[in-house]
């Protein structure tokens, strides 16, 4: 016989089917004892709690394990949302840098559409990850990431923006526009919307007493910039 064993630290979640959910919460709770509960037991508990006859009560079990929400080790089942390979993977992506889109998250793995989109609903109904809307984009974090930091995360997924925010914590004492547009090879209307943007979130300022004007960094931001661009950078360790 198989013993049940569950994670007692996994989070609850609502929005699956609903005799899906209440059987796993079922599960969770009547495995939650000092002695060990097997297979038939479990079934034999889920027909007599549930009303359901055997058959359905199977297929109910057999569709958790086909989703991967519960898998056999060593002979026992064990409640483990990241037992998935692929969504632990996807978990691990997200976990490691904030702010990840779909279509990042999409490339990177090479899945598809369908299948990503399932990994991320179940992570996300079980509190392991949050969809933040940014403007129009939706980006995945783990959950408790300040806003902040989640929009500064987003912009540096472009290399424009994180080739200037660069530019800006190595030039200590300020830089002109002049000066962004020679290093950067790029056209000055870009340098424009990327310091908009930056100094909307007060991320960059600028000083007028002189001309031409010097940008540069709000040093209250520089150890958050510094650490998203190492977190960047060991996602993606061959981007220079």
């Amino acid at each position: 016989m198989s013993v049940v064993k569950t994670d007692k630290n996994l989070p609850n979640f609502e929005n699956l089917d609903s005799q899906i959910y209440e059987v796993f919460q079922y599960i969770r709770r009547i495995s939650n004892r000092k002695k060990p509960i097997f297979y038939d037991q479990v079934i034999n508990k889920i027909i007599k709690h549930f009303n359901f006859n055997r058959t359905k009560a199977i297929a109910i079990f057999e569709s958790l394990i086909q989703n991967q929400m519960i898998y056999l080790k060593e002979d026992k089942i064990i409640l483990n949302i990241l037992a998935n390979p692929l969504r632990k993977r996807i978990y691990f992506l997200i976990q490691s840098y904030p702010a990840v889109n779909f279509n990042y998250l999409k490339n990177t793995l090479q899945i598809g559409s369908n299948q990503l989109l399932w990994h991320v609903s179940v992570l996300e109904k079980f509190n392991y990850i949050k969809s933040n809307q940014i403007g129009k984009i939706i980006v995945y974090s783990v959950p408790n990431v300040p806003r902040n930091e989640l929009i500064l995360s987003f912009l540096i997924l472009k290399g424009s923006m994180r080739n200037l925010l660069r530019l800006l914590t190595n030039s200590t004492n300020g830089i002109t526009i002049m000066e962004m547009v020679t290093e950067l090879c790029v056209p000055r209307s870009n340098v424009l919307y990327s310091l908009k943007k930056f100094q909307e979130m007060n991320i960059v300022s600028k000083k007028e007493e002189k001309s031409p004007y010097i940008y540069e960094l709000n040093s209250l931001f520089l150890d958050l910039i510094l650490e998203i661009l190492k977190k960047f950078q060991n996602l993606n360790p061959n981007e220079e």
